[in-house]
């Protein structure tokens, strides 16, 4: 048996009341009347989220159907309201349909009645499914744009190219831009993508979808790799055309992972080889260090053995980053000391335009780290510096400590106390705002091909978490970049 339809009746008659429900019999689909004597009784019962339709008389001692479809208006909208009353002129009528009413009925004429019920009904129902279709088709479109596809057509033969509303966030262009202009599409497509643009259209000759990859040119000139589908029709092609970056960035990074495994275990081996020669280097200049040499050459051989420490601790850490493992040997010493062994090393680095200038707080900042993984640190960061800068400019090395307190702390992961930090500052083009957070990600790097691996701020970033430090990066575009790392702090008598 199919459900009641429940129809909430606005009377203070009962007479007209049972008159109703006998006339409604007829409406086809069995019917529970739901009866509302006055304002209080009809509040109530419009909250009752199973009402499928509102009569409602005109004229009641203490309220009237006018104001009961003001209520009916704004708490219940999609519900069907028809007047019921005796008494209603054309006049008023008009005005209670100008309002929002559905239909009226007078009640001399109830034989009426089940046919404007049923009609209101299928109204109701008709603007339901309508509503329910453009709420599907709404969802539709923002997963759309949330995947940043974009459906389109090509119109022949006038070539008329239509596209989505979406192609804005794609490729920075309006519809209407690409309708005005037939040729904008391939113009926009990298010249050694053409040919799959080329190939795929006459693919589709055969009655088969087609589809490619290719590089757009973005209006705000960046290149975007996007996915085209495309089917042929009588009228021409049509299809959608969606944003695969992110796809081929993943992609990219994987094959520069499993190029960068590979050269890892290269790595390994020369760095075994390498060793080799370091130690002979370091023997003979103890072994020099040991004999009677004047002054000047005797400094020669200390510059000899600390290149010689230093090259033996790089290697050691190149080959535990080929092995993904950091492994530490940290000793007490003072970041000032480090920082400055690391700007004197920088400085070589450098181009005769780049200034470098060293700053060292008051001090002592004793810390507990390995001393050839901070000097590691101080170079990547210094390289990536002078590579901001565009002619002259100036890399500022700085040490100094600060507090953090428990909020701060907390935020960070970190224990609330003495850090002492180091920091390197540049004046050159700054990072912009939506890559930031991305800098220190393995493999990621803003420079050409083969001019950067982006493994220089991930070591960086490795190194700084080996150490339970705190990595800050702040950037302004065209005004530079500050990165500090911040390492726990130990009491001064504790430095060695």
């Amino acid at each position: 048996m199919p459900p009641s339809l429940r129809i909430l009746y606005l009377e203070d008659s009962e007479l007209d009341v049972t008159l109703a429900d006998e006339a409604l019999r007829t409406v086809g689909d069995p019917c529970h009347l739901l009866w509302a004597k006055n304002r209080a009784e009809f509040v109530e019962r419009l909250r009752d989220p199973d009402l499928d339709l509102i009569l409602s008389d005109f004229n009641l001692p203490s309220f009237d159907g006018m104001a009961a479809l003001e209520l009916c208006r704004t708490a219940r909208p999609l519900l069907p309201f028809i007047l019921l009353s005796g008494t209603v002129g054309e006049e008023t009528a008009v005005e209670c349909l100008r309002r929002g009413a559905t239909d009226y009925v007078l009640k001399s004429n109830l034989l009426r009645l089940p046919m404007v019920v049923g009609r209101a009904l299928a109204e109701v129902a008709e603007r339901r499914a309508r509503m329910a279709a453009d709420e599907e088709r709404q969802s539709l479109l923002e997963a759309a744009t949330t995947a940043r596809v974009v459906p389109w057509k090509e119109e022949l033969p006038s070539r008329t190219w239509v596209f989505g509303d979406s192609v804005n966030l794609v490729l920075g262009y309006s519809p209407e831009a690409f309708r005005s202009d037939p040729g904008l599409v391939e113009m926009l497509i990298h010249p050694e993508d053409v040919h799959r643009f080329v190939s795929a259209r006459s693919a589709t000759g055969t009655g088969q979808p087609a589809g490619f990859d290719c590089r757009m040119r973005h209006q705000a000139g960046a290149w975007v790799w996007t996915r085209w589908t495309l089917t042929r029709s009588a009228k021409g092609y049509r299809g959608v055309l969606q944003d695969v970056s992110e796809i081929h960035a993943r992609q990219d990074q994987l094959v520069l992972s499993q190029k960068a495994e590979t050269a890892g275990i290269m790595v390994s081996g020369l760095c075994h080889d390498f060793n080799n020669h370091i130690m002979v280097i370091l023997a003979n200049a103890e072994m020099l260090e040991a004999s009677a040499l004047p002054t000047a050459q005797g400094k020669l051989v200390d510059t000899i053995q600390r290149a010689g420490v230093r090259s033996r601790d790089l290697v050691r850490q190149l080959m535990g980053f080929a092995r993904k493992n950091q492994e530490t040997h940290r000793i007490r010493q003072d970041l000032r000391d480090l920082v400055g062994e690391g700007g004197a090393l920088l400085k070589h680095l450098l181009r005769p335009q780049v200034r470098l200038e060293l700053i060292p707080g008051e001090g002592p900042y004793p810390v507990s780290v390995d001393p050839g993984q901070i000097i590691q640190v101080i170079m990547n960061l210094g390289i990536n510096a002078q590579d901001a800068i565009t002619g002259d400019g100036t890399i500022r090395l700085r040490t100094g400590s600060e507090r953090l307190g428990s909020a701060e702390a907390e935020a960070q992961g970190r224990e609330p106390g003495s850090y002492a930090f180091l920091e390197v500052e540049d004046s050159g083009s700054g990072i912009p705002e939506q890559i930031q957070a991305r800098i220190f990600d393995p493999f990621f790097t803003t420079k050409a091909p083969g001019k950067g691996t982006g493994l220089g701020l991930a070591m960086v970033h490795a190194i700084t978490k080996g150490h339970d430090g705190i990595l800050q990066c702040d950037s302004i575009l065209g005004q530079g970049t500050r990165i500090r790392i911040l390492l726990p702090g130990l009491p001064p008598d504790d430095l060695d």
